[in-house]
């Protein structure tokens, strides 16, 4: 949620918003409105980059053969051996 506040006093200072609420002319009501739609294009954008950045990682993990996630609940670690050829 700070994040979204950040960018609504950035739209907010880039639009100009207190010189147009002090003319007659527009509807302050509607840039109001214009104002939420903006940061809710924003905020899904970044929802989406984050999600691809972490499914991006966790490919990442997967194809070195690293733990995607915590291990089940029960179970134990068993790290593999830095050097497969070491426990021959």
């Amino acid at each position: 949620m700070e994040m979204r506040n950040e960018y609504e006093e950035l739209i907010r200072e880039n639009l100009e918003i207190d010189i147009l609420s002090q003319d007659s002319r527009y509807d302050i009501a509607r840039v109001n409105e214009m104002v939420e739609i903006m940061l809710d294009a924003i905020c899904s954008q970044y929802s989406k980059d984050l999600s691809k950045k972490v499914k991006s990682a966790m490919g990442m993990k997967q194809r070195e053969a690293k733990y995607v996630c915590c291990i089940p609940y029960g179970y134990k670690a068993n790290p593999l051996p830095a050097n497969p050829s070491a426990t021959s």
